[in-house]
C-alpha cells in the first residue's frame, strides 16, 4: 500500500524467489485472487468490465512487480543517455514515468502509513467487481435452461427479475451497506482498511478521506442513472413485458393472473398481489413475488401486452390456474392441450438475447467468418442466415 520508492528496490522486488512462472500463474479465473496471471489477459478496454476486470486483479496482486518494472526502465534510460549521450526520451519511458507518479501518488505524502491513492481505488472496483458485477455478467453470458449449451446468451425471458435483483444491487452502494452488511462486508473489508487510515484534509478536492467518504454515494448516483437510462427502461416497457410469460412459473403464474384480472376489467391498483418470496435459481437471489410484479408493471400499460398475447392468452390462463408448467411435460396435462402454447414460447418469446448480448454475438461471427477472407457483405448475411437456422432449429 505504500510502493518503495526508487532508492529502495529491494521492497519492491517479486515474492517468488524463482524465475519461473508457476503453473497457477499460467491462467486467469475470475474471482479467484490465487490464480490470477498474465498469458490470457486481453487488453483492457474501459468499455468492456470484462477486460477492466481481471486487469484490476492482476494489477492489485502483482503491484510491487509493475513498480519495479516501471524504475527499472527508468534507471535504463538514465544509463543509456549517459553512456549514449541521447537526450531523446522513448515513449516506454514516459509510461513507466507517468505510472509512477501515479502509484506513488497518497492523501498525505509525508505519512509514510497513508495508503496509495490508486491502489485504494483500485480495491474499492475490486469489490464492486466481486460482489455482483461479475455474477451478474456471467448471468447475462449464461444459458437458456431448455436449451442448455446451443441456449448461449438468450436470456430476455430472465431480465424482468434480473433487472429487478440488480436494481436491489444498486439500492446497496451505499458506505454503511458496503461496511456493515454481512452479505457485502467481506468483499469491501481490504478498501476500507485502506480508506480508515487515510487522513482528512479538509476539502474533498484534495484527495483526503472526505473523497473517500463520497465515493459510494457518487458512484451509486452514476450506477442508478445507467440503470434507469438503459435497463429499466427496457424491461419494464410493455412489448418487452410478455416475455415474462415464459419465465420462471414461480412469477409467470401471478403475472398471468394480473393480466387476466385488467382483462376483465378491474384496475391494476386492486389487484391482491401474492405475498411471499421465492428463490431464482439462475440469479441464486430470493425475490419478493409481489414486490417484484408491482415494480415491473408499474408503469407497464397492461392492455398493450394483452394485445401482444391475444392469440394464446386463454391457455395462458389455463396455464396459471392448472400449475403447469412447460420445462415439466407432467404437468401439461391432456396430450396435445399446450401445444400452441410451447410453440408459442419456442418460437416468439424464448429464443431471444438481450440487445447487447445480440450485437456481441453478431460481432463474434463477423470476426469468425472474416477468417475465410470474405468481404463484409458476406459476413453480414452470414450471421443473418446462421441467426435464423438457429432460431428455427430451436
Amino acid at each position: 500500500n505504500a510502493p518503495a520508492t526508487e532508492d529502495d528496490l529491494s521492497a519492491s522486488e517479486p515474492r517468488e524467489e524463482s524465475g519461473e512462472e508457476s503453473e497457477e500463474e499460467s491462467e486467469f479465473v475470475i474471482g479467484a485472487d490465487d490464480l490470477v496471471g498474465f498469458r490470457q489477459l486481453n487488453k483492457p478496454n474501459a468499455l468492456r468490465w470484462g477486460s477492466m476486470y481481471p486487469a484490476i486483479k492482476a494489477v492489485l496482486k502483482h503491484f510491487a512487480r509493475f513498480y519495479s518494472m516501471a524504475v527499472l526502465v527508468k534507471k535504463s534510460e538514465q544509463i543509456k543517455r549517459r553512456v549514449k549521450k541521447s537526450s531523446n526520451i522513448s515513449n516506454i519511458v514516459k509510461y513507466a514515468d507517468e505510472l509512477l507518479k501515479l502509484m506513488k501518488k497518497r492523501a498525505d505524502l509525508e505519512d509514510t502509513e497513508c495508503p496509495g491513492t490508486f491502489y485504494t481505488q483500485l480495491l474499492f472496483l475490486e469489490g464492486i467487481g466481486d460482489w455482483f458485477y461479475i455474477r451478474m455478467l456471467n448471468c447475462v453470458m449464461g444459458t437458456h435452461q431448455r436449451y442448455g449449451e446451443d441456449g448461449y446468451g438468450l436470456t430476455s425471458y430472465l431480465w424482468h427479475v434480473g433487472s429487478y435483483i440488480l436494481k436491489g444491487y444498486v439500492d446497496k452502494i451505499t458506505e454503511d451497506t458496503l461496511r456493515n452488511d454481512p452479505e457485502v462486508k467481506p468483499y469491501f473489508e481490504k478498501y476500507f482498511e485502506n480508506v480508515d487510515k487515510i487522513p482528512r484534509l479538509g476539502d474533498i478536492r484534495e484527495g483526503g478521506r472526505e473523497w473517500y467518504d463520497r465515493l459510494p454515494r457518487a458512484f451509486q448516483i452514476g450506477m442508478r442513472k445507467a440503470f434507469n437510462d438503459h435497463i429499466d427502461s427496457v424491461w419494464r416497457h410493455d412489448p418487452v413485458l410478455t416475455l415474462l410469460v415464459s419465465g420462471p412459473v414461480a412469477l409467470a403464474h401471478p403475472f398471468i393472473r394480473l393480466l387476466k384480472h385488467v382483462r376483465d376489467g378491474h384496475s391494476r391498483d386492486v389487484f391482491p398481489f401474492p405475498s411471499g418470496s421465492v428463490n431464482i435459481p439462475y440469479f441464486q437471489a430470493d425475490v419478493d413475488v409481489g414486490e417484484f410484479l408491482q415494480w415491473v408493471t408499474s408503469e407497464a400499460d397492461l392492455s398493450k401486452v394483452l394485445e401482444e398475447l391475444d392469440e394464446v392468452f386463454d391457455l395462458l390462463v389455463d396455464y396459471a390456474e392448472e400449475g403447469a408448467n412447460v420445462d415439466v411435460p407432467a404437468t401439461l396435462g391432456a396430450e396435445g392441450k399446450y401445444d400452441k402454447l410451447v410453440a408459442f414460447f419456442h418460437q416468439k418469446l424464448d429464443g431471444l438475447a438481450c440487445q447487447a448480448q445480440k450485437i456481441e454475438n453478431h460481432v463474434h461471427q463477423m470476426m469468425l467468418n472474416s477468417k475465410n477472407n470474405k468481404g463484409e457483405a458476406r459476413r453480414t448475411w452470414l450471421c443473418w442466415i446462421r441467426s435464423f437456422i438457429t432460431r428455427r432449429f430451436n
